[in-house]
């Protein structure tokens, strides 16, 4: 399971490997597999409601739903490539961040994913693989640039044209601009989350958070008090977040980052509905969720309920 979006503190989404689609419309408690038609493994889920979602994966997938996941529509990407992140702001107006040979974009559609077209192109080993949008209208991207190798003539490789480091975009017009506001640092980041226009928080590698308070004018390291990567971060309002990652971690905080606690097998992304409600998925179909903001964690299962025991009227 690589990723998981909830709409309220009933109904969530969780998908992985093989195309796979698991809903929830009591928290959790039960998951019901949803078919979804692919099984290119998937990447990334976001809803902006109890109906309306979309679904992004490996071979340019984009699955799109208008009723919860009952039924999935196939908006791929000819052009291929992975989409690793998506996010939506309303029923119309989505966003995936894809690689696609060396070359890292951002997709957008404004017609409800009807039409997908490419908003902004970074090349020479470039990746993004996190996309969130706190309104219609602002946005953040993250990724990292990859090492480049200088090729001699003969077609072997022979040194390091630049070292791996962070990337952060930002955009103030729902994606008709998009601009860099952090690169070329020790840091590259996995996953983004905002709360409104001004405040946003990025994780990657090493337990690395840099956060900012000002729109991206400037971006703050915080000290996670980890060395795990981090694959997934989420905020409830500017006070309190939750990010997760390698190993099991699971990092809380409740003044913005400037101080991270953790509380508690790979944790790859996490949802939050309000200050209590929380669930994480990673490998081996880790799905867990609390009900007390991450001070306690229980298992749950992506397999759908037993079915109930017949009565003896029935048998």
């Amino acid at each position: 399971m690589n990723a998981v979006a909830f709409c309220d503190r009933h109904n969530g989404w969780a998908v992985g490997e093989g195309g796979t689609i698991s809903a929830t419309t009591n928290g959790g408690i039960h998951w019901t597999p949803q078919a979804s038609g692919t099984e290119a493994d998937l990447s990334g889920v976001a809803f902006c409601d109890a109906a309306h979602g979309w679904a992004v994966g490996t071979a340019g997938t984009i699955l799109a739903t208008t009723d919860g996941g009952a039924n999935w529509s196939d908006q791929s990407l000819e052009s291929g490539g992975w989409l690793f992140a998506v996010a939506c702001s309303d029923a119309a107006h989505a966003w995936a961040v894809r690689s696609n040979k060396g070359d890292a974009t951002i997709m957008a559609t404004s017609d409800s994913g009807a039409t997908w077209s490419e908003q902004y192109r970074l090349t020479q080993d470039n990746e993004l693989l996190g996309i969130t949008f706190s309104d219609a209208r602002h946005g953040w991207a993250v990724g990292d640039h990859l090492p480049s190798v200088l090729i001699t003539d003969d077609g072997s490789p022979w040194t390091m044209h630049s070292s791996q480091s962070g990337i952060i975009l930002a955009t103030t017009d729902g994606g008709a601009t998009w601009s860099s506001q952090f690169s070329w640092s020790t840091d590259w980041f996995h996953a983004v989350a905002a709360v409104g226009p001004t405040h946003a928080w990025a994780v990657g590698r090493n337990g690395a958070i840099r956060a900012t308070t000002d729109g991206g004018v400037t971006w703050n390291e915080q000290r996670s008090g980890c060395t795990e990567s981090l694959y997934g971060v989420t905020f409830c309002d500017t006070s309190r977040g939750w990010a997760v990652g390698a190993e099991g971690a699971i990092l809380a905080t409740t003044d913005g980052g400037a101080t991270w606690t953790a509380s508690s097998t790979w944790v790859f992304a996490q949802a939050f509905c309000g200050q209590e409600y929380g669930w994480a998925v990673g490998d081996f179909g880790v799905m867990i969720g609390t009900t007390d903001g991450g001070d306690t964690w229980s298992a749950q299962s992506a397999r759908p309920a037993p079915a109930a025991p017949p009565t003896a009227a029935g048998r």
